[in-house]
């Protein structure tokens, strides 16, 4: 009999973690169940079973605990169910855990004996209490451990003998041939600089304000993943110069990154550091290098070839890399074809390939 899985995601949205645990949700062909939340987000897939796992987000932090420890309980007595109703059918399950968040399927997987995967994504969790308690959780219930990043491996140091590397991949929608040639006229005159990300203030979106000021003659493209009522709050509170687009949660994303000249990333080090950095790769797909922070995932995945490495606080040194590589078409055009090169190496064909090999087989 073919095995059963259940694939667990705290909170639905349009994030890069439930992106990548779609990929891995489409692959398995066989009775699979996805338990998260009632919101929107990627994992709208029709080809599985979904139970809504109730999740309340909050702006006070002790409310946010609150609605999660709840979500947790929750959680723990749908999964007890279901395990218990494909225990009394004889069937084996595996159960997927996507991030390090919800603790109480691994805690469940280990009652009830069966096999636990952890998928992290993330090291960055608060109160720092709370990311000890789950690295002890996944380090005791895990069957297995998969890591989007060496960098995550390391930084997570969780204490496993079965740990995995896996990158993530390109989206289906990037992997086509792009033709450098018929883009580069037409890049080359509008001189775009793209980011892409959320309205953290650890994404660098100041920083990102800040070079478009300085740089009046190139056209700037801030694309954000937020609420009608965060973004609104912030336009009305931030000064955004003239010559800085706005885009919220666009449809046509790969058309904005084939149409830019380069990708910034400009996460701030000692805030934050990426563990992966899907938007850098996505960029690369399209002809577009990058200008990464010194540390993380994001240079983990690019090279020199196909990206600068720059301090995100060195306003200066952005404005003269930015001016180094849009004022010399050889040069860009040098790297954009590297840019595509390097993405390649995040095919689905492959991700595919890597996971199966660890999730679906024993």
């Amino acid at each position: 009999m073919k095995e059963v899985f259940f694939f667990v995601h705290l909170y639905n949205d349009f994030s890069g973690s439930p992106r990548v645990l779609k990929e891995l949700i489409n692959l398995y062909s066989g009775e699979k169940f996805l338990f998260t939340s009632q919101h929107g987000g990627f994992l709208e897939n029709k080809n599985c079973s979904k139970i809504i796992v109730p999740y309340r987000r909050a702006n006070n932090k002790y409310a946010v605990l609150f609605y999660y420890l709840i979500n947790q309980a929750y959680l723990f007595l749908v999964l007890f169910f279901f395990l218990t109703k494909m225990r009394i059918k004889g069937k084996t399950v595996t159960v997927v855990v996507n991030t390090l968040l919800p603790f109480s399927s691994s805690l469940v997987s280990k009652l009830f004996g069966v096999k636990c995967i952890s998928y992290i994504h993330e090291c960055y969790i608060s109160p720092p209490i709370l990311l000890k308690f789950l690295r002890f959780i996944s380090s005791k219930c895990s069957t297995k451990i998969i890591y989007v990043s060496k960098f995550l491996r390391d930084e997570t140091n969780i204490k496993h003998p079965n740990s995995y590397v896996i990158y993530n991949p390109l989206p289906r929608e990037y992997e086509e041939n792009l033709e450098i040639d018929s883009q580069i006229c037409e890049r080359y005159n509008d001189k775009r600089v793209l980011m892409v990300g959320s309205l953290k203030t650890y994404k660098g979106i100041f920083q990102f304000l800040k070079v478009a000021e300085k740089c009046p003659s190139y056209t700037f493209c801030l694309v954000i993943n937020s609420d009608d009522d965060e973004f609104h709050d912030f336009k009305n509170k931030t000064y955004i110069p003239s010559n800085v687009e706005v885009i919220v949660r666009p449809d046509n994303l790969p058309e904005i990154y084939k149409s830019s000249m380069v990708l910034l990333n400009l996460t701030l080090p000692d805030l934050c550091k990426e563990t992966f950095g899907l938007t850098v790769i996505e960029g690369l797909s399209k002809g577009c290098p990058a200008i990464v922070p010194p540390a993380g995932g994001p240079v983990e995945i690019t090279n020199n070839d196909c990206a600068f490495i720059v301090d995100p606080y060195d306003i200066k040194k952005l404005v003269d890399t930015l001016n180094i590589l849009l004022g010399d078409p050889i040069l860009w055009r040098r790297m954009s074809t590297a840019s595509v090169l390097q993405s390649k190496k995040f095919s689905i064909k492959s991700y595919q390939s890597n996971i199966k090999n660890i999730i679906f087989e024993n």
